[in-house]
Parts: C-alpha cells; structure tokens; sequence
C-alpha cells in the first residue's frame, strides 16, 4: 500500500507529474507515455501515482488544461495594452498567439491522432471544462476590448470556435505549398483582425 505524502510533498510530487507528463507527451507522445515513467520521473512508486490522478489520460488533460490558462492569461495581458487601430490590436494578437503557440513543444500534440485519442479516453465532464475554459477566456478578451471603447458584437462561442479554425490551419502547415503558406495565413489573420474589429459590429 503506497504511503500518505504531506501536504508539501504532495504539491512537490505533482508538480513533477505534470513536468514528466508535459516533456513525454512533446518527446515520445501519448502512446509511449507510461504511468511507471513518470511516477519514476517524479520519484514515486507506481502506486502511488494513483494518490495523484486516477488515470495516465487525467494527468496529461491536467497538463494541457494548464498550458491553455497560461497561453490564456499571456493574450489577456497582451490585450490589456491597446496600441493601434482595432484591427491592427486585433491582428497583433493573432499573430502573437499563433507564434507563441507554435513555440510551445506541445503545439504538434494538439493536431495528432494521439490528441484525439486522449480526448476520446475522458470523461464528457473534462471535455466540458475544457469548453468552458476557452469560452470564459473569450469572454474575458471580448470584455477588455468593449472597455477599450471597441465595438465588437461578436459572441464569444463565435470568436473562440474562429481562433480554433485559425490554429487547424497553422496545425496543417505542411498540407500547404510553402512559398504560399506564409502570405495565406497573414491574409487570414488580416481578414479575421479586420472583420472582428470593425466599428459599428458585423
């Protein structure tokens, strides 16, 4: 039977978890990913993995949740400080969110078919949050841009479910010929900026 952790080690262990679960999930991917590699990693014994998370997919949904409220926060604070026109605010967060999510060595996860299969292993309830998350954030981004003074009518389900389409696109890089790729998705993000920021709504 595994021992009882402390509180601080408890907080010390899953920051582990989620360290091994982030660096497997980039280097080898879901399938290879053990619960014994990284209950290793974090200096636990398999069992005792399980006084953490109930299951190897609870804790690599853990690590993505927390990626995406990081990314989140990080394009809140970028649009908390206006410069420009809207359309060109709006264009310079696209941009950056594209660049700084293709820097994250997990951008290549979310488009295989290893992601789908993770998500396919979770309860409907984790799938749920996971929603909810992106729409709180796009609700949040929406609201610091009306108190901007920008008129921006869009709902936010609309708003996240195009940034969504956006980043499929940038995912499916190599389905496109590379002397056009880049000048296409900098028309998209132009057309996508100019059309949420609009004044007067849509």
């Amino acid at each position: 039977m595994p021992r009882g952790f402390h509180e601080h080690e408890r907080v010390r262990i899953r920051a582990r978890l989620q360290a091994a679960a982030h660096e497997g999930l980039a280097t080898i991917g879901f399938r290879k990913l053990s619960v014994a590699a990284m209950a290793r990693a974090a200096g636990i014994s398999k069992g005792a993995f399980y006084l953490f998370y109930a299951s190897k997919e609870e804790l690599l949904f853990d690590v993505l949740a927390g990626f995406e409220a990081t990314y989140h926060q990080q394009l809140l604070t970028i649009a908390a400080q206006p410069s420009g026109t809207p359309p060109e605010r709006i264009r310079g967060l696209l941009e950056h969110a594209l660049l700084a999510w293709k820097r994250e060595p997990l951008f290549r996860f979310f488009g295989s078919d290893e992601y789908r299969m993770l998500l396919q292993a979770l309860p409907p309830a984790a799938l749920a949050a996971g929603m909810q998350a992106d729409l709180r954030f796009a609700e949040q981004l929406i609201a610091i841009w009306r108190a901007q003074g920008m008129v921006i009518e869009w709902q936010p389900a609309l708003f996240v479910n195009l940034m969504r389409a956006l980043f499929l696109v940038a995912l499916h890089e190599t389905d496109f010929d590379p002397a056009i790729y880049p000048q296409m998705i900098a028309e998209l993000v132009a057309m996508l900026a100019a059309r949420i920021g609009q004044q007067g709504g849509i």
